[in-house]
């Protein structure tokens, strides 16, 4: 077998922390092509992965990021009022960040299945003006 390969030190690091559930908040800087998507798929394909919350940032990224999660063979879905059955991964844009998604969370959490939620390209969400 051969060992795995990162695309950085920091890209393992993280997804080595992200995996023991080490640290309740991380922050994790790569950049572009970095290896971000490994991040929170990886963990997702674990046994009884439970729930994994993605917000990013653009609505052309949630269906660029979910189609590339998608064609991996990975269980995913993009966040809706009305999402009854949720996949390993749910993707939202930041845009759609109301008080029904967080009855959602809530819900989910009260169950036990959430696991993890990202936030892609938190900058983003900093420095944005409108």
């Amino acid at each position: 077998m051969a060992p795995v390969a990162y695309k950085s030190s920091e890209q393992g690091e993280a997804l080595e922390r992200i995996i023991k559930g080490s640290d309740p908040a991380l922050t994790v800087v790569l950049p572009t092509g970095g290896g971000k998507l490994l991040l929170f798929t990886a963990p997702a394909c674990l046994e009884d992965p439970g729930i994994t919350t993605v917000v990013v940032q653009y609505r052309q990224l949630v269906d660029e990021t979910l189609s590339d999660v998608k064609d991996r063979g990975i269980d995913a879905v993009e966040w809706t009022r009305d999402l009854q059955d949720p996949a390993e991964i749910v993707f939202i844009s930041a845009d759609k960040l109301n008080n029904t998604l967080f009855h959602y969370s809530a819900r989910i959490a009260e169950k036990g299945l959430v696991r993890r939620v990202f936030v892609d390209e938190c900058h983003l969400a900093i420095t944005a003006h409108s």
